[in-house]
């Protein structure tokens, strides 16, 4: 199953999923200090039974936490990203499936 289930636009910087950033871009370039609500003002949280989900984001961790914005927005737009292979304003599950990973390293 898909882990995010939101529309995925193509933004000049990078791929964005918009009511994510309507939920933080009050905090600009600092730090991101909290949870975000759901439309009930609820945090939705990975069940703890779900160790493939935590697997997965931890290794998207390991391979990007560290690296800036701008640095992020460059490898998005190399040749071959699901960015760079959406035709249009969207980022379809084919581009996402079809897309390649770049490292940072």
């Amino acid at each position: 199953s898909k882990l995010i289930i939101d529309t995925i636009e193509k933004w000049d910087y990078g791929p964005v999923v918009p009511d994510v950033y309507r939920e933080f871009r009050g905090f600009g370039s600092k730090p991101i200090t909290r949870y975000a609500s759901n439309a009930d003002e609820k945090v939705d949280i990975v069940p703890p039974d779900r160790d493939d989900i935590y697997d997965h984001l931890g290794s998207v961790l390991d391979l990007f936490g560290k690296t800036d914005a701008w640095r992020l927005s460059q490898l998005t737009h190399m040749d071959g990203t699901a960015w760079s292979l959406a035709d249009g304003y969207y980022i379809t599950d084919q581009n996402i499936k079809d897309g390649k990973i770049y490292r940072d390293k």
